[in-house]
């Protein structure tokens, strides 16, 4: 039974050890992740920042849509006291033909009080998962297709 107590201690600590190390990763902080409802399809773009969650101070996303997109279009996302988030949808794309694809312009912009490498993800059912890169204080621009439902 003693035995038992130290393979199950040991095995307490080696998960414990293993749960930090995975944790400890270079991007420390992630935005609140806005969910976009499009035409009856939906994606979501996810914001991480290579830097401490107290040296951010805002995120602001600008999404251009199909001219014809307006009023059947949404975006959900917590809205957080600790981190202002802003989303602006704007209505300037190609309209939507009604089958196949329409594209998607999107922009995130991080303020933070420091220099740090920003990477914004696109994904959902309907888009082709994307990822793209940029640094604080300077919009990551993106566009990508998304399929009409």
């Amino acid at each position: 039974m003693r035995r038992l107590g130290y393979v199950m201690t040991t095995l307490l600590l080696a998960t414990a050890l293993t749960g930090a190390t995975a944790a400890a990763r270079d991007i420390e902080w992630c935005a609140e992740d806005p969910v976009f409802s499009v035409l009856g399809s939906q994606f979501r773009i996810t914001t991480s920042v290579a830097t401490s969650a107290s040296n951010v101070g805002a995120l602001t996303y600008v999404v251009t849509l199909p001219s014809n997109a307006e009023g059947d279009a949404s975006v959900q996302f917590p809205r957080s006291t600790r981190l202002p988030t802003s989303v602006e949808l704007r209505y300037s794309g190609a309209p939507y033909s009604g089958t196949g694809t329409f594209t998607v312009s999107a922009s995130a912009t991080v303020s933070a009080s420091t220099d740090a490498d920003v990477t914004v993800d696109v994904d959902g059912a309907s888009v082709t998962a994307a990822t793209f890169s940029g640094r604080t204080n300077k919009a990551v621009r993106s566009q990508f297709d998304v399929t009409g439902r």
